[in-house]
């Protein structure tokens, strides 16, 4: 039971309450205000479930599209970088970046456009 009052009661409604807000709402005949009440929301939340439901005919949040922070050019560089310096430190890595671009990149950053493009410790020490 209380992973159902979590689940609920959560910032977020799943696509699940959501779901059962929108059956209670169209098939049960609940008001907004019921369905508010029932799933512990505010009941512009619940208006907007059913508005979005309404127009879209769809009940999920908007999917944002997230762009990467590096652009192709400055990929490109990471993995010139490491082509000729493969056993070198992503810090080294870092600072590199940043010499070269004049702008911060952290080092969770390189790591990830590294194994974006499949270069790990491993294949990049069997470089060597």
């Amino acid at each position: 039971m209380a992973s159902i009052q979590q689940a609920v009661n959560g910032r977020h409604a799943s696509r699940n309450t959501i779901m059962h807000a929108l059956y209670g709402y169209f098939y049960l005949g609940l008001s907004k205000r019921r369905l508010a009440t029932i799933y512990y929301k505010h009941i512009n939340t619940s208006l907007n479930w059913i508005q979005r439901f309404e127009v879209n005919n769809d009940y999920a949040r908007r999917a944002t599209r997230r762009t990467g922070q590096l652009s192709a050019e400055q990929r490109e560089w990471l993995l010139d970088f490491y082509t000729k310096h493969p056993v070198a430190f992503l810090d080294e890595a870092k600072v590199a970046f940043e010499h070269q671009f004049a702008r911060f990149i952290s080092i969770s950053t390189v790591w990830r456009a590294l194994r974006q493009h499949g270069l790990t410790w491993k294949v990049l020490s069997d470089v060597r």
